[in-house]
């Protein structure tokens, strides 16, 4: 009977959620799917529970009680077996199979996120999406965010968390988390990737998902050259851009980083080793490594799997690998980025794309006028301060989904603006 619920409430809890996509239903889908999703958690069977399969009982006569049982159980599920239920398989079928994976979660029951896993050139990048429950804005912009180095994109899930509930109410489509190759559950890179082709790579692989443009762009810390990048190459695509303590062009031009890089280097290269012979769990188990380095502490807002999950990529020789690969190709991105914006020969490269920077105010005066340098390479831009360090996502996730609302705003006006003069023009 157990067996059978969980089978039923799976199919009921996905078929639910695509049907709120596909046949424009309200947003109280997404709420249904929450609780079925709670309750798939509480039903989910142990495989031990199922398989192998026990040897098949002597045929007897049901009781009149397990009838009658039988009986509502059937008249229950009597819209399930109607035309509408083999829409919703087929839908959930070739979309649920194509995307989903239920062993990946970022906020719990809560979590009604799919992942995706396209392959561009041999190398799997995994996006997280979290799709409007508001199906009228499904056709609007998709939002893409990238995290900061040396972090997956698990890092994001307290943005995710403060994200899902006025995510209704945002002029967006989906938003996205996706994992830079080497982090989190993206394949490794076999080579150090410059942050151009990281951008390239991204616009493709967002292609082969079917998340096509408008993209509204978002990016902590080193996820902003990544970002930058992408629209500086990608223009027409892009109608928003966000950085969170955004790196900047001018990081080629600060003296103190050679040094900095080769320290960082040469740490990661001890944890290499350890991973390498299974050692580093023990240098974990003291929880006095800093937070720059990836190692996400106990004391976090973010879920404890979260937490679990992210520390065991942290132990392992691809997290490693890849933060080496990337601490290599940090001083030739920014400086490969500032010598794209001078070619632009103008002040402003970003052009009007509405840009919104989000800053700590926990940095030297230098970090933020250069910040406030950053916001001016667009003509629509605003700088936004917050009271954190470095770690933002982390410290103040709202403040992170305030700025993003902000950036929707500043595009849905100028949307609005564009649509007035093109009016009075053909009238």
């Amino acid at each position: 009977m157990l067996l059978l619920m969980s089978t039923i409430q799976v199919n009921i809890l996905y078929s639910l959620h695509f049907s709120a996509l596909f046949l424009k239903s309200d947003k109280i889908f997404a709420y249904i799917f929450w609780l079925f999703r709670c309750i798939s958690i509480q039903l989910e069977l142990p495989p031990t529970q199922i398989s192998p399969t026990p040897p098949t009982p002597l045929p007897t006569l049901p009781k009149d009680n397990d009838l009658e049982k039988n009986k509502k159980i059937m008249k229950s599920l009597k819209f399930f077996t109607t035309p509408t239920l083999l829409l919703l398989i087929f839908l959930s079928y070739n979309i649920v199979t194509a995307k989903d994976d239920r062993r990946i979660n970022y906020v719990g029951c809560m979590d009604f996120g799919y992942s995706l896993f396209p392959e561009y050139k041999g190398l799997k990048m995994h996006i997280r999406c979290y799709p409007n429950p508001n199906s009228k804005k499904l056709s609007k912009p998709n939002v893409i965010f990238d995290s900061g180095m040396p972090f997956s994109s698990l890092v994001f899930a307290d943005v995710i968390e403060q994200l899902i509930p006025s995510l209704p109410n945002i002029n967006v489509g989906n938003v996205c988390f996706f994992d830079r190759y080497g982090y989190g559950y993206s394949d490794p890179s076999p080579y150090a990737m410059m942050s151009n082709e990281t951008a390239h790579r991204l616009h493709e692989s967002l292609r082969i998902a079917k998340l096509y443009p408008p993209y509204i762009l978002a990016g902590w810390s080193w996820g902003s050259i990544d970002m930058q990048f992408f629209a500086m190459k990608y223009m027409r695509d892009v109608v928003g851009l966000l950085t969170v303590e955004g790196t900047d062009y001018q990081y080629s031009m600060d003296t103190t980083n050679p040094q900095k890089l080769a320290s960082s280097t040469a740490y990661a290269q001890q944890f290499l080793y350890l991973a390498n012979n299974d050692l580093i769990k023990n240098a974990t188990s003291h929880g006095d490594i800093p937070l720059e380095f990836g190692f996400l502490p106990n004391n976090t807002d973010l879920p404890p799997t979260v937490v679990e999950k992210s520390n065991d990529f942290f132990c392992s020789s691809k997290f490693f690998t890849t933060v080496i690969q990337e601490l290599q190709i940090m001083l030739p991105s920014a400086s490969l980025l500032g010598i794209q914006y001078d070619s632009m020969n103008t002040t402003t490269p970003l052009s009007n794309i509405p840009f919104v920077v989000l800053t700590a105010e926990q940095n030297d005066n230098n970090w933020i006028e250069r910040q406030s340098i950053m916001a001016s390479l667009s003509t629509t831009h605003e700088h936004l301060m917050v009271n954190t360090t470095h770690f933002v996502p982390l410290e103040n996730p709202k403040s992170v989904v305030d700025s993003l609302k902000i950036l929707v705003n500043n595009h849905s006006s100028k949307e609005e603006s564009s649509s007035i003069i093109l009016f009075s023009f053909l009238n």
